[in-house]
């Protein structure tokens, strides 16, 4: 009996370590197809994976999805706390990764990316208060044309934020990381660096706050 119980119980253990390890991998493959997905209102941005993410500025709301069809089911959108979710669920690892997101919206106030998927924006985002950006990952941020009043602004990874067409009044940018930044600010820049990235800055602030202790430099353009 009870080296039937140690037989079940062992069986177990593997089906679990199996399902898991089958879980965990997805490989993209099949035919590339676009859904558009329906979500409600929101002003932020959040992605986590590798699945680049194209926005745009436009009167209304509208989320589609492009991806091997395979991965649609398991790549989610859904907005949380005034943020649009990017990311995959139910696998910890995706393989040939093809997935791009394309969204517009009337209003941007923010972008976080947690992984190697790249941010693009265009469009004008105009007369924005308040924008918070974050990156931990290897992925990049383009911000073609926006104008905000104040901008906050972290890099822990080594993605760049290369946006010089962002013009901000107040800029603070915080980098412990290997990213470099660019951007144009016009009246206060508060930089702190504490790793090897760099801020290339346009604009001529009067009011300049800097506090470097890693190799990053901070360098007028």
């Amino acid at each position: 009996m009870k080296m039937k119980l140690e037989s079940m119980v062992l069986t177990m253990v593997v089906a679990v370590i199996f399902t898991s390890c089958e879980k965990d991998n997805i490989t993209g493959r099949g035919t590339v197809q676009t859904e558009t997905r329906e979500v409600g209102a929101f002003t932020k941005v959040s992605v986590e994976g590798s699945t680049d993410i194209h926005i745009t500025q436009g009167n209304s709301f509208k989320v589609s999805v492009k991806a091997y069809d395979n991965l649609l089911p398991y790549l989610v959108t859904y907005v949380e706390n005034g943020a649009l979710v990017v990311k995959y669920e139910h696998t910890a690892n995706v393989r040939n990764d093809n997935s791009e997101v394309f969204i517009t919206m009337p209003v941007l106030e923010g972008l976080s990316t947690k992984g190697s998927g790249d941010i693009d924006v265009k469009g004008a985002f105009e007369h924005t208060p308040f924008f918070d950006a974050s990156i931990s990952g290897s992925a990049d941020i383009s911000i073609e044309n926006a104008v905000a009043e104040k901008l906050q602004l972290s890099i822990s990874g080594s993605g760049d934020f290369n946006s010089f067409g962002f013009s901000i009044k107040e800029a603070d940018v915080k980098i412990s990381g290997s990213g470099d930044v660019e951007i144009t600010v016009n009246e206060k820049l508060k930089a702190k660096i504490s790793g090897s990235g760099n801020i290339y800055y346009k604009g001529d602030p009067a009011v300049i706050d800097d506090n470097i202790s890693g190799s990053g430099k901070l360098v007028q353009k």
